[in-house]
């Protein structure tokens, strides 16, 4: 049976609302919303750290980031790590209608290792390890 993607025109900053990140108090996972003004929220249920940041800021390291090959997969939140899996586990990946004005979506600008069929249970057993954290 073989499996398909078709790429729509998502982009990474579609994916970027709600950022899973790494509480810089007790390394726990934090939500990092982005609010309208483009700063970013973030507030820890473990420990009650909070901190506010703009888009200048550094920010905090991604709670979702584990090592595939010696390259570093990560996800900002589930929807991202849905899209890379369905990606990556497909083995047939259409196009979708791209209007050629706008920038190139995600999918095009994925890592070359991380596209690679070699690559594919490799990548797939790190999702699942990304899976397992996500809160």
């Amino acid at each position: 049976m073989t499996s398909r993607f078709r790429a729509d025109d998502v982009y990474l900053d579609d994916l970027a609302g709600d950022v899973l990140a790494v509480c810089p108090s007790c390394g726990g996972c934090v939500h990092a919303i982005r609010t309208e003004r483009g700063r970013r929220r973030a507030a820890c249920g473990g420990c009650g750290w909070h901190g506010v940041w703009g888009p200048e800021d550094e920010g905090l390291p991604l709670w979702l980031t584990t090592d595939v090959g010696g390259h570093e997969l990560w996800a900002y939140n589930a929807a991202h790590l849905d899209l890379v899996e369905a990606f990556v586990g497909a083995t047939l990946r259409e196009r979708g209608d791209h209007d050629p004005a706008m920038p190139r979506p995600l999918v095009d600008k994925l890592p070359g290792w991380l596209k690679q069929a070699k690559n594919r249970d490799a990548v797939l057993a790190g999702v699942a390890r990304l899976r397992r954290r996500l809160p």
